[in-house]
Parts: C-alpha cells; structure tokens; sequence
C-alpha cells in the first residue's frame, strides 16, 4: 500500500552544526555518543570529537601507522569493552584507543590467509559481546583471541554476487543481515539461518524480492525494512507475519506510479519516545503516526534559520541519531541539524505554522479572553483585523471592517482589546476610531472625536467608569450611564509643552497609577480628578525611578508595585516610596522592558523587545528563555494575557507566544563537567588515562604554562551551563570561567597542585559531584632532595678541607706577618718620598720661563735627589726629524761640552731612537746584552730610558746610564715617568707663552699698519674724482631736466657716503652689511655707465648675512678696482660676478670681471705716466690670517689672471678666504 500522509506534528526547531561552527566538512557520514557524554562525527574529511564546545580533529596519515588511513569516516560504533570502532571507505576498520590517541588499522595487521576489507557499512556487537562488520565486500565477525576481522560470508551462504549493506539486532538478539540478495536472520543461539533459500514457516519478509539496505526494529512487534535505491518501505508485523509496503512521491509528482518519481529512502531510526522517523532523500524526513498507519513530512527548508536543512540534488545519505538529552542528530550533505522530540514549553502562533488554518505571522497588539474561553487576536498591521480562536488556539473566525474604502487598511490596523459589561469588544485603530464587534458578532465603526487617536489601553474600574491610556489625550473617562468623556492630561511636574501620552495605567481603590511616556509614573486622584504625585528620575538619587517613560505597572500585593520602564524593572514600595533597580547588569536579557505579568506562583515574567525571562522575587534570581527554548519570535513590544488556565500569552512582532509557567520547569542539576582537552604551550597532551586512573599528570619545570579544557558534554542549548574552577595552590576561591570552558595558567613553579571545576545551570543548580585531577611539575634538578643532600655533603667536605687548610696556613700566616710589616714599612717609606722627589721637582719648575732653564734644571736636580752619575735630555729639532742633545749632567755638564760632541739621535737608532718610536719607556738591566745600545761618551752598564710625551705627542726623552748593572728599578720608572709629565706640561706652558706674546706683538703692528691702511681706503674711497664724475652725473640729471633720476642718484649716493664713512669706523660688519654698500656703489656706478656696467651678486643660502661678521670695506676696493682698471678700459662694457660661498669655519669671497685684464690695465697706466704701489693687499691678508683659529682655515687674498683660448687677458679673478665663527 501507499504510505499515506496524516497529521502528525512535523514543525520542529531545528539547530545547525556546519564548517562555520568548526565542522571540518559539511557531508556529514556517521554520528556517536560515546559512553562518556561525547560526540563523534564521521565525515568525508575527518573524524571529529565534540564536546559542545570545541572539535577534536583527526585526519588522515598514510605515512603513519598509528594514525587513520582514510579522511572519509563511514560508519562509528562504541562495544562494551568501550572501543571505539572507526570505518572508513577506503582503508576499512580501525580502533581509536583513546587514551594515547592512536589508532589500529587492521588492514596494517593482517594476517595471512584474511582478506582486506575496502569500506566499512555499520559496526554490532551482540549480545554475548562479539563484533559484527557488514563491510563493502562481505560481513565479518572480530576474533578476540587473534585480533583479526574474519569472513563470516560462508556462515551466512551469501551469494558471491551479494553486496552487503547492515546488520541489525532484533530483540530477542537474533542478528538480521541485510545486502542486495534480500534478508538473512541468524539465530546465534541455535545458530539456525534463515534467509529466501531457507524459509520453512513461510515468512513473507523473506519473500521480498527487492535489495535489503536497512532493517530496523521498533517496540511495536515491527521490522522495517528499507529498500534504499529501490525507494520501498516495508512494514513487517513479527506477530502477525504481515507486511506492508509505503512509497513517497517526489515534490511534484503526487499519485504518479511511475517508480522513478518515488523518493530514494534512507534507514529509519526509532527514538527514544517511540517515534519512527525515515528519511527521504530530496524532501525531508517521514514521520509515522502508529494509530493513523501513515506519516507526517518534515520538509526541508534550506532558508529558514530553524528549518530542516539538506541538499536535496545529492540524494548521498541522511543519518539519524539520538543522544542522552533526547536530542535528534540528522547528519546531511549540509552539516548537522539538531531537534528536541519533547514539546517546548514555548509555542509560537505564526512563524512556524503553515496551511489553511495557519495564523499570520503579523505583529500582534493584544489578545483578550471571553467567560467562553475563546481568545481573540488584534493584529497591528494593515488589514490585520481580530482572530477568534477557541481555549486550544485553533482557528474559529476572522473579523474585519469591511466598508470598501481604502482606509478599511488602517481601520483594522488594531491597537488594543477591551470587552465591555454587555460582551461588546473594542478596538481602537490607527485610524483613530474604534472597531466594534458586537455580542451577535456584528462589525462596526465606532468615530467618536473625543475619543479620536491611538489608544494603548481600556478598563473598567469598579463602578463601571470606563478608564483610556491614549497616545495623545492623556487619561481620559467615559461615565457610566451618561457616557460623558473627560480629560485627565495636567501631569504633576511635567513640561506643559510635552504631548499628554499614556502608555499604560493601573487602578488601585481610589487612586490609578498612571505610567506616561517622559513623565514618569503619575498617581491619580479619581476623587479629586487630579495628579497628585509624580515619580520621575533623579540622577542624584539611585532610589528613584530608572526611567521617565513606563511601559507597564502591576501590583505584587498591596504595599508593592512592579514597574516596568525602558531602563529595566523597578520593584516600588508605596509605604517608602524607594525604588529598587533591575537591569541588565543583574542578568535582564536587557533593558528595554515591555511587559510584566505574574504567574499562580508569584513569579514575575517580563518581555523585553530582544527576550523573555522569569524573576523569583523572593531571591531576585533571573532566568532567561530565546529561540533556544522555543521562542524564534522574541522581539515583545506588548501586554501580556493570563489566560484562565494559568497559561500567559504576549503579542510580538510576528504573531504570538503563548506558555504555561508550571510547565517551564526548574532545570535538574547540572551533569558533572568532563575535562575535555589539556595543552602545554599550545601543544595537546593527552589526559585521558591519568584522570579515569587518578594519578597525576606529571609534567617538566620547562612545562609551566599550559590549557585546560572543560566542558559538561551538554548539546541541548536551553543549558547555558556556568563553569567554576580552581587551582589549589593558586586560586585561593573558585573562578567563573570564560563561555568557552578553558582557563590558562602560566609559568607554575616546581609543585603539587590539583584542579577542580564544577558547572551551574542557569536556574544556579550546581553539578553533585566536582571533577579534579591531580599535576605535578617536576622540579629542576638543582630543587630535588637529592641534589641538596650532594650539596651539603659537598659542603661538609668543603668545611672540613677548608679548616684543615685555615689550620695550616693560620702558621704560614703568622710566620709571614712580620715580614709583610716589614714590606709594607718600606712601601709606605718609598712612597713617601717619591710624593716627596715629585713634589720638589714641581717645585722647582714652578718659576721657569725658558725651556732650557727648565731642562738644565731637571737633568741637575736627577743628579743631586736621585743619585744618578749620567743624564741626558733630548728635544726634537725644527722639522721632528732628530733627536738633539739639550741638557745632560755628567761628562757632557755644559752647553759648551753638548754643541762641542754632538751624538743625536735619529727615531730607532739605539735605545732611545726605540723609545721614540714606541712611545714606552725601558729599562736596560745589563746594556752588554742590548744591541741597541749606543757608546755617547763613556760605556756604562744600566740604562733608563724615558718619554716625554703631551697628549700622546712626543717631545723629547729623558735618558739616564749607570755603570752598574741593574741599577734602575720600578720606582725610578715611575719617578722619572712622573718627572717626564712636569716637563712636558711645562715646555707646553712655556711655548704657549711665547706664542701668545708673539701674537699680540704681531697684533699691534697689524693694527697700526691697518689704521694707515683704513685711513688710506677711506681716502681712496672719497676719491675727488669719483666725487667729482658722482656730482658731475647729478648735474647732467639736472640740465636735461630729469628730476627723477637726479634724485634717485642723490639718495642712492648719500648713502653710500654713509655707509663708507660708518663702516671705516668699524672693525667688523656684517655680510649684510658689506652686500648693501656693494649694491649702492654698484647701482651708482651703474647709473653713470648705464648697460656698459652689469653685476651679479650671489650669496649661498647657507649663509645667515645678518649674524656672519666680515672685516669691514674688505670687498668694495677689489670691486672698484674690477671696474676701474678692468671694465673701463673696454669699449663694449663688461659685467662683474660676486658671490660669497660658505664653508664649514671660513667664508669664500670671489669677485670675476670680464674686463681687459691686469696686464692691459697696467700698460695703460704706464702711459698715461701712473704709477701704483699698493701695500693694502699684503696688510689684508695679514688681517684675515689674525682671524684665524686653526692653522688649517684658509685665510688670504688669492688674485688670478684669467686668458682667453689665445693667451691674451679676459678679466681678473680675486678670491677672498675669511675665518668666521
């Protein structure tokens, strides 16, 4: 027969596990729970282990023998034994040993004689513990004693043109095989087989004629039996020996008959809660109803974000498994979809729905319960209008406006539900009227103006007065009896300016606490028809209200109110007028609250546009409930309904969510966390075996920092387990740990230490027991007992050693402390007076002025106060070539004797050419034996040797002979070494002297010599007849009645008297200076010659003009000389360069003519009868070289003569060198 499809729940919440959550594939082949809580995923690309939290990977490793040999994981199964079974499709079976993290390929190990297996179908173990394969080339059974997968194909008479494909267990514990020759039961005990061949009681199962794929067994007395590609479905009554067969059409293709437009089928799975699901491989999965005899499609839905995902083009396999939370895992070619079978305490109307029946999935404003138990539903949205549906929630009528006008569209846009006495219902629009359906179910329009606008709430209070919250009007009345309409919109303490908007209201005897938008929470008189007191917020005061605009008031009892505002909860005591704050930093999903309501129990349940929670008032403990428990539609911007039942009921923005408090059950205690992963310095270590044999992990010193992973194996995600850990030794109190379960610890020192974690669920249940394990860090060698134990057995022997030895050298020490007096005495007696040679030596030379004096003196006093018979003192000559005699004492006592015998010294000749190559002193014990040594006078058998040395220049050596031998010693090296520094820093001094006198001679007559000079410039310069030819060009101006240009000439010439006659009084100027004077002297002479005279004038940018100092009037002669004795004599003109150049300490002057030379210029003068002899050029250079600091700084006038190509005079060039600071 043909499976037909009933009603049968099939709009399940689905949660998706692909690469983006760290899948490492998306075709996912094979699901397991292990025993210990874990999930093991087989795809094409690895083998996975999930802990809820993270992934453990393992892939594949040809080159490896302990690691698998396939990426594509076909099959999982976990024995008794707790061995983890791993198929591949390639590389056949292997166990994963859990504990070391390798695995046993037993196609590595085969033994002679067994096959390889290729794939691997399914894994079983049977009753008695033996292990079953239905590989891709034959069914297998482990052999424990050899550890071989063995063929058990002759046992079952498999045909050798059978393909295997499952193997199942029934019951009774009879194994059934399944392959494309039809079904195989083996009865282990009698080990009867009975199979198509061999059927004596006629069972119709074995009859099919069709290849077996899959065969599974539920708690109803039936087998089903998958044909897989052959797309049948069989149900086989054990009882009864009946069967019945189920196809399903395509999408598309309903009612066809053609077999190839049927669904390809994968294995059924029976669950935990007796439901049968069967997977078809383009549409879905099948649900089966046992009392209907039909199924129920879960269709896919690949664009829902909680829909059923699949791709259906693959048609490559579905796999179905259930863990310990009665999860449902379905593996697919696009990840893992996950479902909970158990009904959730949350029920949306509107999302998940489909059919005719199905209500929208439109935001709803209210919903209000009749004394019929009915519940109606206004719908905010255009044409929205009410739904009536019965206590169940199914569907009943639709009410609506209808008058044909487009405004019909915002006349049912619903704000509100109220019912009046008579059983009138009310609903104001957003078209500011008021839908009415009456108690015979009439429609009608209700256009009151007073009552014109949004209206958020009614009510009836207890005389029968008719009370509005309206968005603009404020609190408004309608009397009973005489309907009168009146305003209630002086808010106490509020901005007269801002709109009157009520958003909610709740009556208390005589009073209604009224909650605005902006001011806060009004109490209103009803007596006197006033706001009496105003709450609103007061930064300064932490017991106030949290925020000026209420979206709801309840009250708890009668002395306590909950207010629910737009910055979380307010719990307000009447008597004390104290708020108390709730909000999302106490656990509030956040703090946009929009409803309150209280369950039979008291328990407080708020929404929030974003999720729902529930508050115990009596601990202030917060649970909250999302989409992980049910609620897709979460965004909540309305009242909530209590239904008569106890059940609650909230508009949202895509329909309605409807619960009952009783069953959202307390959470049971949290499972015990399970330590899930270990790593030193990033690296995995494998934990497993220390923690299930609590030994400790033992780890190196070097080994301190490391990861510890945790999880409680939970994959329900309403969970939202809290982790706890601590570290003994460490943590002095327990730590909550991050959301994803791991804690570092870094740099431990050597130690014992344990760590513990427990879990909380989110009702604050903590797990029973606490998981600990122990870890030692193995301390450095030089921490252990052993090593300190060598340490001081060393150290004893070391005391005793080093008291026998004190003991021995205690008298060695004493016999030799007289002696070390004795040394020290004539230590302390040879200091002495070597301070006191220095000392007269410096003495002496304090009042010397001439460097002969000083030597004389010094070669004398080594004489007379050292006790030498010979000394010589040599100085360098002029050029620093040799070594001259200057003083000595002894044979050679006199200036005479010295200029009389001559012996210098050339460097390296002899000792004391050696001593003034080297720089070093020496002392000659025995000269016999040196072949330096060099007869002066006498031969003489010691000799000292001695440089005098300033700042590592040489000046001359200090030479002494002796004619005995070894007569010099260490301290007379050190006296005359000290001797040798006096002298040097005295010739210094003394050369310096001289210098400095010499230099101001030569000043003085430099300045006298240039007071002639100046005096004789200024005189040059003032020239009559330049005057003369200045004045001359003045008049000429004049006569040809050019003012201007007479005038121009005039100011530019006064100021050139100025400035000759200022800067003649000056030593130095500045270059700005000296370039003015040029260019007024340059413009004048420019003026008189016009474009017979061109100049350029060029300064580097180097050269900051206002600060460098140049003598004065040092360039402007050289320049009138380039234009008298150069320019002037040439017909055409010329043109004069000038350009002043910087250097690093000196400044370069250039001035170039192109005139005819000096040559020319001289012979013109000669027959004109000139003569000049000019000594200014010499006193110049003079003056720039006293300007000089250094002997290296350029400082001069340099003149050149420049020719042309034929030798004759093409201009002059002079360059001007100036030292400046």
């Amino acid at each position: 027969m043909a499976g037909g499809l009933a009603a049968q729940k099939t709009d399940y919440l689905f949660r998706h596990i692909t690469k983006a959550n760290g899948l490492v594939n998306n075709s996912v082949k094979a699901i397991l729970q292990d025993k210990q809580g874990y999930l093991w995923i087989g795809t094409q690309t690895g083998l996975q282990r999930y802990d809820g939290k993270r992934f453990k990977t393992y892939l594949a490793d040809v080159r490896n023998t302990d690691a698998l040999q396939s990426d594509w994981v076909s099959a999982l199964y976990e024995d008794s034994r707790q061995r983890l079974w791993i198929g591949t499709s390639v590389s056949g079976a292997a166990i994963l040993n859990r504990n070391t993290g390798k695995f046993h390929n037993f196609n590595r190990t085969l033994q002679p004689g067994n096959k390889k297996i290729n794939g691997i179908w399914q894994f079983l173990e049977d009753k008695q513990g033996g292990i079953w394969v239905a590989a891709y080339n034959g069914f297998y059974k482990f052999d424990e004693a050899t550890q071989q997968l063995k063929s058990v194909d002759s046992l079952l008479h498999m045909n050798s043109k059978a393909m295997p494909s499952s193997i199942a267990m029934d019951g009774a514990g009879d194994l059934w095989f399944c392959s494309t020759g039809g079904v195989k039961k083996l009865e282990l005990k009698s080990g009867k087989l009975i199979d198509r061949e061999n059927n004596p009681n006629e069972l119709s199962i074995f009859k099919i004629d069709k290849a077996a794929s899959t065969i599974t067994f539920d708690d109803h007395g039936n087998a089903w039996l998958s044909t897989g590609y052959d797309r049948y479905l069989y149900r086989y009554s054990l009882r009864k020996n009946e069967l019945y067969a189920y196809t399903f059409d395509k999408p598309g293709f309903r009612g066809t008959n053609s077999i190839l437009q049927k669904e390809y089928l994968g294995t059924a799975f029976y669950t935990g809660n007796r439901q049968l699901f069967l997977p078809l491989f383009s549409r879905g999965i099948a649900a089966y109803n046992y009392a209907a005899d039909s199924f129920a499609i879960i269709n896919v839905a690949n664009n829902s974000p909680y829909g059923l995902h699949l791709d259906t083009t693959s048609f490559s396999s579905m796999v179905i498994k259930e863990d310990t939370e009665k999860n449902i895992w379905i593996g697919t070619d696009e990840g893992i979809n996950i479902t909970n079978l158990e009904n959730p305490p949350f029920t949306d109307y509107g999302v998940r729905q489909s059919g005719k029946t199905a209500l929208p999935a439109a935001e709803v404003s209210e919903l209000l319960e009749t004394t019929d138990g009915d519940i109606y539903v206004s719908y905010y949205s255009a044409n929205g209008g009410i739904k009536r549906l019965d206590k169940n929630l199914q569907f009943k009528k639709d009410y609506r406006y209808r008058s044909g006008s487009p405004d019909d569209a915002v006349y049912n846009q619903l704000w509100a539900l109220f019912r009046q006495q008579d059983g009138t219902i009310w609903a104001p629009s957003q078209g500011g009227t008021i839908l009415q359906i009456s108690p015979n179910e009439e429609v009608s329009m209700l256009a009151d103006t007073a009552l014109f606008g949004s209206i958020n709430q009614i009510q009836l209070d207890e005389d029968k007065n008719t009370w509005i919250a309206h968005e603009s009007k404020g609190l408004m009345k309608i009397e009973a009896g005489n309907h009168i309409i009146t305003r209630f919109k002086n808010f106490k303490d509020a901005d007269p300016d801002l709109r009157k908007r009520v958003l909610c209201f709740l009556l208390d005897k005589e009073n209604i606490w009224v909650g605005t938008a902006y001011a806060g929470l009004q109490l209103f008189d009803k007596k006197s028809g006033t706001f009496t007191q105003s709450f609103i917020t007061d930064e300064k005061n932490h017991r106030s209200i949290s925020n000026n605009t209420i979206t709801g008031v309840i009250a708890y009892n009668d002395d306590t109110l909950i207010v629910a505002t737009q910055s979380g909860i307010n719990i307000f005591n009447k008597r004390t007028k104290v708020f108390t704050n709730i909000s999302s930093k106490d656990g509030l999903p956040n703090n946009l609250t929009q409803a309150v309501v209280l369950d039979d129990k008291k328990n407080l349940w708020a929404a929030f546009a974003g999720g729902l929670c529930k508050i115990d008032l009596k601990t202030l403990r917060i649970t909250n409930y999302d989409e992980n428990d049910g609620i897709i539609n979460n965004q909540f911007n309305h009242r909530f309904l209590k239904l008569s039942d106890g059940r609650l009921a909230i508009g949202a923005s895509k329909g309605f969510l409807v619960f009952d408090p009783a069953k959202v059950t307390r959470e049971v205690v949290s499972p015990t966390v399970t330590i899930t992963g270990f790593k030193v310095f990033g690296k995995p270590v494998i934990i497993d075996s220390f923690i299930s044999n609590r030994t400790p992990l033992e780890l190196s010193y070097t080994d301190n920092s490391f990861e510890i992973e945790f999880s409680s194996l939970q994959f329900n995600a309403s969970s939202r387990t809290k982790y706890f850990y601590q570290l003994e030794g460490i943590d002095k109190e327990w730590v909550m740990a991050n959301e994803d379960g791991t804690v570092n610890y870094n740099k431990l020192p050597a130690g014992d230490y344990t760590f513990r974690v427990k879990s909380a669920n989110r009702e604050g249940i903590f797990s029973k027991d606490i998981t600990a394990f122990s870890i030692h860090i193995i301390p450095p060698f030089y921490q252990r007992l052993w090593f300190l134990l060598l340490i001081a057995l060393l150290a004893v022997v070391c005391l005793y050693t080093f008291m026998k030895w004190r003991e021995k050298n205690i008298k060695a020490l004493e016999s030799g402390k007289t002696k070390l007096q004795q040394l020290t005495a004539e230590k302390y007696k040879t200091q002495f007076e070597s301070e006191q040679i220095s000392s007269f030596f410096s003495n002496s030379l304090l009042n010397k002025n001439d460097v002969d004096d000083v030597l004389w003196d010094v070669a004398k006093n080594l004489i007379s106060k050292l006790g030498f018979v010979d000394c010589m003192i040599y100085l360098w000559n002029a050029d620093k070539t040799i070594l001259l005699q200057k003083a000595g004492y002894g044979p050679k006592g006199s200036i005479e004797e010295l200029e009389n015998r001559h012996f210098d010294v050339v460097p390296g000749q002899g000792i004391v050419g050696a001593v003034a190559l080297s720089g070093k002193a020496l002392i000659i014990p025995d000269t016999t034996k040196d072949a330096r040594y060099r007869i002066d006078d006498a031969q003489r058998l010691s000799e000292i040797c001695v440089p005098i040395k300033y700042n590592e220049e040489l000046l001359g050596i200090i030479d002494c002979e002796h004619h005995e031998l070894n007569f010099f010693t260490s301290q007379h090296l050190q006296l005359l070494t000290t001797i040798s520094t006096l002298i040097a820093g005295k010739i210094k001094s003394i050369e310096a002297e001289q210098r400095l006198r010499h230099q101001r001679a030569e000043l003085a007559d430099i300045n006298q010599q240039l007071a002639e000079v100046q005096l004789a410039a200024l005189r040059s310069q003032m020239n009559p007849h330049f005057i003369f030819n200045a004045l001359n060009s003045i008049k000429k101006f004049v006569i040809a009645n050019e003012p201007e240009n007479a005038e121009k000439y005039l100011g530019k010439f006064s100021k050139l008297i100025r400035s000759i006659l200022d800067n003649s009084q000056r030593g130095m100027v500045t270059v700005e200076k000296e370039l003015q004077l040029l260019k007024l002297y340059l413009d004048l002479e420019q003026l008189r010659f016009g474009t017979k005279l061109q100049y350029h004038i060029e300064v580097d940018e180097a050269i900051t003009v206002h600060d460098i100092q140049i003598p004065s009037m040092i360039v402007q002669p050289f320049v009138e000389n380039a234009m008298l004795h150069g320019i002037m004599h040439k017909e055409d003109g010329g043109k004069v360069w000038i350009r002043f150049v910087n250097h690093e300490d000196w400044l370069e002057i250039v001035i170039e003519d192109n005139g005819v030379g000096r040559k020319r210029s001289a012979s013109y003068k000669s027959e004109n009868g000139e003569a000049h002899h000019s000594v200014g050029i010499a006193i110049a250079t003079k003056r720039l070289q006293a300007l000089r600091k250094s002997e290296n700084t350029p400082a001069g006038i340099q003149i050149i003569d420049l020719e042309d190509a034929a030798g004759e005079g093409s201009g002059t060039k002079v360059i001007i060198s100036i030292p400046v600071n």
